[in-house]
């Protein structure tokens, strides 16, 4: 498919749009952080609900269901080399098929939230995406099927 990216700049604020009809062809990012870089307007999977991409050329594949507070968890993950995807959608609640379509073929581990039915149906298709951890971001975890996890190989915190 093709690709779309906005390059953002913290101290000039200046953008530029940059398109590419193959994943991996990119502008030079060789002085942008990861954080203030390249915000990929597309996704590692099929979905088409709005992603941001943050350090594309990442090793491991999170997938963040809703944009978080702060810049301290994307500044760790992507300091530990993960490609951070981070769904944009206007939707306040994701539907399990949503978060399947997000999860794709590929993902590491995902950090969701307190709206989302975690149990058999998400971690099947999060260990069929070949992942190994869930966080659940909430205060309880009510949502969360802990022993569905464990039966699908998922490490599951909170």
């Amino acid at each position: 498919g093709s690709w779309s990216a906005l390059t953002l700049s913290s101290v000039t604020g200046a953008h530029e749009l940059v398109h590419a009809s193959q994943p991996g062809v990119t502008a030079s990012s060789s002085t942008r952080s990861p954080v203030m870089g390249t915000f990929w307007l597309s996704s590692f999977s099929s979905s088409s609900l709005p992603i941001k991409t943050y350090n594309p050329e990442g090793k491991f594949r999170v997938l963040v269901t809703k944009d978080l507070p702060g810049e301290r968890w994307l500044q760790v993950l992507t300091g530990l080399n993960c490609r951070v995807d981070v769904c944009t959608s206007e939707k306040v609640i994701l539907a399990n098929h949503d978060i399947k379509e997000l999860i794709g073929t590929q993902c590491d581990g995902v950090i969701g939230q307190l709206t989302e039915d975690w149990g058999d149906e998400l971690f099947a298709a999060l260990a069929g995406a070949g992942g190994q951890v869930y966080s659940n971001y909430a205060v309880g975890y009510n949502n969360v099927d802990v022993p569905a996890g464990t039966r699908h190989n998922i490490a599951v915190g909170n």
